[in-house]
């Protein structure tokens, strides 16, 4: 997508007065688009651009470059300081196999819309949903215990476990918030010693929520 087409069918479209930018900001396709087409369309689709003094954290120019790199890799915490917010992902509630539902623990399936998603591992993590705030434990990863990755090409797959939740959300979008990883994800010999495991994490998830 070119600079103008960026400004046109994202800003333009979302009605926006005002954008707030760093000096080293760049958008489009290939990041092609810089401030100084940022300000020439201003005038043609009706926004303003104020730009910012770049801030600095752990010795370095705070950017979304650095933000994401520390997500992909599990420094949650430090993107959490980053961001001056925990780190989370929207995304959309989808039919999955069902299988949290085999050992007494439903699952939503999560969609993400276009997010950078942290590693595999098991988390706790609030979850924002009809303007409601709920809490649970959220799974990333490939179910090895289930052998459903046998090949080494599925994808994996985001799995959030709400506590004390019963309704059906199919098809609603919701936004997860990550506050700590609590282990990483691993194949068990069996489905009774995987639901053992998932007793003790949501028991540490309540703790830590509390």
């Amino acid at each position: 997508m070119t600079a103008e087409k960026f400004v046109k069918k994202v800003l333009a479209k979302i009605r926006i007065d005002e954008i707030i930018v760093g000096k080293n900001f760049f958008f489009g396709r290939n990041k092609k688009g810089s401030l100084k087409d940022l300000k020439k369309y201003s005038g043609i689709y009706g926004y303003r651009v104020s730009v910012t003094e770049n801030v600095k954290s752990y010795g370095r120019i705070i950017s979304s470059t650095w933000i994401r790199s520390l997500i992909l890799k599990g420094d949650l915490e430090k993107a959490s300081r980053l961001l001056l917010r925990p780190v989370t992902v929207l995304g959309t509630v989808i039919e999955g196999r069902k299988r949290g539902r085999i050992i007494g623990y439903a699952t939503a399936n999560i969609d993400p819309h276009h997010e950078v998603i942290p590693p595999s591992g098991v988390y706790v993590v609030k979850i924002k949903l009809d303007n409601k705030l709920y809490k649970g434990i959220l799974n990333i990863g490939i179910r090895p215990t289930f052998d459903e990755n046998v090949s080494g090409n599925i994808e994996p797959t985001i799995e959030v476990h709400i506590f004390d939740f019963n309704k059906y959300i199919y098809g609603k979008d919701l936004e997860i918030i990550f506050l700590k990883k609590i282990r990483n994800e691993k194949k068990f010999r069996d489905l009774f010693h995987l639901r053992k495991q998932i007793e003790k994490d949501e028991k540490e998830a309540k703790l830590i929520l509390s």
